[in-house]
């Protein structure tokens, strides 16, 4: 827990100095005044998108991935495939909490105007990383050394979110009128995938497992 939160603050604190000055480290000064705009918006996506990995992908794929050969453990004791389903993916809520002092330092860089934003685009990474990477850590149940496997999901993640980050940031800074419905359709969408995600990984861990 202490590791993580600890994460969550270098990343803050990293993020925020690439904001202000990662367009004078890594451009020349010809092309900063064509990127120059571009580059801080990336540098917070990507601190959120550093920040869900360690809190939502790579837990979510280990709780399971490391259980190896001593899942038909559960075969023996008096819960369901659905109950050990719930059971671990609830405990992603605890790696979320760890995830919030994100939240608390960037502020102080980018401004507390863009608070609200982050804060939606946090929850809403976090809830399509635990929908992705349950159902394949019970898939790959026991591949605890599958390395191929943590970064096809993290690229697959990188590109999906890095879309949905660019559309609903030109709207937010279009100030569109409908913004805050649409992040709500969202986040209730990605919600209900949640939901079928731990549907398909009780399915898929009743093969494995032989659990009712």
């Amino acid at each position: 827990f202490g590791s993580f939160v600890s994460m969550s603050v270098m990343t803050a604190l990293g993020t925020g100095f690439l904001y202000l000055h990662g367009a004078e480290l890594f451009l020349p000064p010809a092309l900063q005044k064509i990127m120059g705009a571009f580059l801080p918006s990336m540098f917070v996506f990507l601190g959120v998108y550093v920040v869900v990995l360690y809190t939502a992908v790579f837990p979510g794929l280990n709780l399971f991935l490391t259980e190896e050969k001593t899942l038909w453990i559960l075969q023996t004791v008096p819960v369901t495939a659905d109950q050990v389903v719930l059971g671990k993916t609830s405990a992603l809520l605890l790696c979320f909490v760890t995830a919030i002092p994100y939240l608390a330092f960037i502020p102080v860089f980018v401004g507390v105007e863009r608070l609200p934003f982050l804060l939606w685009f946090l929850v809403f990474s976090f809830l399509a990383s635990v929908m992705v990477a349950v159902p394949f850590g019970v898939k790959y149940v026991g591949k605890k050394s599958d390395i191929l496997l943590l970064y096809s999901l993290s690229l697959i993640l990188f590109v999906a979110l890095s879309l949905v980050a660019t559309w609903v940031n030109m709207l937010y800074a279009a100030r569109d009128g409908h913004i805050a419905l649409l992040l709500g359709l969202l986040l209730l969408l990605v919600g209900c995938g949640v939901f079928l995600s731990m549907k398909i990984s009780t399915r898929l861990l009743r093969r494995s497992s032989q659990l009712s």
